[in-house]
């Protein structure tokens, strides 16, 4: 996604997938993401 390293927030915790395996998280970003099209469209976090 060649995000920039300042992007990454800290998060302490570790992530548990859909089979139970856990994996050490090193952060987390915010994200925009636009629904919609031209005057229709609508962008959220």
């Amino acid at each position: 996604m060649q995000l920039a390293g300042e992007q990454l927030k800290p998060y302490n915790g570790t992530l548990v997938g859909f089979a139970g395996e856990q994996v050490e998280v090193m952060g987390h970003v915010t994200l925009l993401t636009t629904f919609g099209e031209k005057e229709n469209a609508e962008t959220i976090k």
